[in-house]
């Protein structure tokens, strides 16, 4: 079976059907065989459940939020370029 990296991005962790299922399917994907990532905006409900996610990788990038905001999203970008 092939080793794959699973990688989910999510401006904010409020209670909400897209949010939900994020955490969802990071939490619930082991088969995927490696790295598992989720890459949040600031703040949120359900930061508490990301970051008891263990063995999951939780980065948070400042600069990933709403609304549009052309300077600080490059900032979001070039992070998650990084």
């Amino acid at each position: 079976m092939a080793r794959w990296d699973l990688l989910h991005i999510i401006t904010k962790l409020e209670l909400g059907g897209a949010q939900l299922a994020t955490l969802h399917q990071v939490a619930h994907s082991q088969r995927c065989g490696g790295r598992r990532v989720l890459i949040t905006g600031p703040g949120g409900l359900l930061m508490p459940e990301a970051r008891a996610l263990g063995d999951v990788e939780h980065v948070e990038i400042a600069a990933l939020a709403r609304p549009i905001a052309p300077t600080r999203d490059l900032r979001a970008a070039a992070a998650l370029a990084r």
